[in-house]
């Protein structure tokens, strides 16, 4: 039987060909080493819910006010004894995440979802570098007045009170990223609603529609978790302020 000879140049054709398909495989890899498993969604789900229930026990001693707001529903002002900094009010979700941590109501390492490069909270104040979840936007303002009157032990089965973060940029549909994403303009996350139950969404647009004080929202779309307004060329019928769910990791 004849032996076959490798040449140069098959060592050549050989190489490129394993190259190429280095190529080709490498990139689906990579964006399955970024992708969790199911027990991952699991533990997130669980860890937005276990926020969620410290909100509520917080608020057993509170006048049934979340962290954030007095027994009277006012803003707590900032400083390091009433909010853990010496500048954020308790509108911010740093403030009111430190407020269960320092009361004991929750672990830091329970604000950092699975495969999230969070660090976890040791001392001091918190930033958004040790809370991977955004919280409803209680500002003060008349525009977010209706979702400021559900940041309180209500039981409102309509109404977004915890979510997955926009790790892109907070508010902006254009910046939407889930933390452990590289596909910017995509947003899937777990949220906690009022009543604890909690969904995975495949959207910032809810599946849902939601309730935020006396404003049921008429649309022929779902509330944006990110914005007042709807996304960029979607149209919804009677916007208003307070009508959409907006988390944010700011304010």
């Amino acid at each position: 039987m004849r032996r076959y000879t490798f040449t140069r140049t098959d060592l050549v054709v050989l190489l490129v060909i394993i190259a190429l398909l280095g190529f080709l495989l490498l990139p689906p890899l990579r964006d399955m080493s970024r992708r969790p498993n199911p027990s991952t969604y699991r533990q997130n789900a669980s860890q937005v819910r276990g926020i969620h229930q410290a909100l509520v026990i917080f608020a057993q001693s509170n006048n049934g006010k979340l962290p954030g707001l007095d027994k009277d529903g006012e803003t707590l002002l900032a400083g390091l004894q009433a909010t853990g900094s010496a500048t954020d009010d308790g509108s911010t979700a740093a403030a009111r995440y430190w407020l269960l941590i320092n009361g004991m109501f929750i672990a830091p390492s329970t604000l950092i979802a699975p495969e999230d490069a969070a660090s976890c909270w040791t001392t001091g104040s918190l930033s958004t570098a040790n809370f991977s979840h955004a919280l409803l936007r209680i500002t003060g303002t008349a525009a977010d007045r209706e979702r400021r009157e559900e940041w309180a032990d209500n039981n409102n089965s309509r109404a977004v009170m915890v979510s997955d973060r926009n790790a892109g940029r907070d508010n902006t549909d254009g910046q939407l990223l889930r933390y452990w994403s590289t596909n910017r303009g995509v947003w899937r996350g777990d949220v906690a609603w009022g009543d604890n139950h909690v969904t995975f969404e495949k959207s910032n647009l809810m599946s849902s529609m939601t309730v935020y004080g006396t404003k049921l929202h008429a649309q022929t779309t779902n509330d944006n978790l990110f914005a007042d307004a709807p996304a960029p060329g979607v149209t919804e019928a009677a916007t208003q302020p307070s009508a959409n769910a907006m988390m944010t990791t700011t304010n």
